[in-house]
């Protein structure tokens, strides 16, 4: 490693163990994200097992939020466009996925219920049914409807629609 860092003119420096003060960028990163996270997941009503999911939407957030003393966005500084925040919804909100035609019957429902949890690449939209999350694009919001904790299920039967 050491080799690697000499090559290309980085010089390599560690921390003492145990002392996060001497990373303080990083670990206000922490903190910041922790919060959001934590707020997401109270506001929701949804379980502390989707921490991971939450703390994935917080740093999304983030990432495409004006920060203070910098004139653009961390996504325009990495791409040079500003970011798209049409798709955004309520964290926690009512997903109504569309069940595709070929997965359904004519009398089956077109859409099922679920919870939304974050974002996939593109405009996709991560939503648990139950306890698995599935990744759709054709969803329909109610943003009035928060607090999925009743959504979630202990059942590890539960499928999602696009895989039934």
């Amino acid at each position: 490693m050491s080799a690697y860092f000499g090559d290309k003119g980085i010089i390599h420096g560690t921390t003492v163990g145990y002392t996060p003060e001497q990373n303080g960028a990083a670990e206000r990163l922490n903190r910041t994200l922790l919060e959001k996270t934590r707020a997401m997941l109270a506001e929701s009503g949804l379980p502390q097992k989707l921490w991971g999911e939450a703390m994935a939407t917080a740093n999304r957030l983030r990432n495409i939020s004006p920060i203070v003393g910098v004139k653009v966005t961390p996504y325009e500084a990495f791409t040079g466009t500003k970011p798209d925040v049409g798709y955004l919804r309520t964290f926690g909100c009512a997903a109504y996925a569309h069940v595709p035609k070929e997965k359904r019957n004519k009398l089956q429902p077109v859409s099922r219920k679920g919870v939304l949890v974050g974002y996939e690449s593109g405009k996709q939209y991560r939503i648990l049914f139950g306890n698995v999350i599935g990744v759709h694009s054709a969803v329909k919001f109610d943003e009035t409807a928060v607090g999925g904790s009743s959504e979630v299920s202990d059942d590890e039967s539960e499928e999602d629609p696009e895989e039934a």
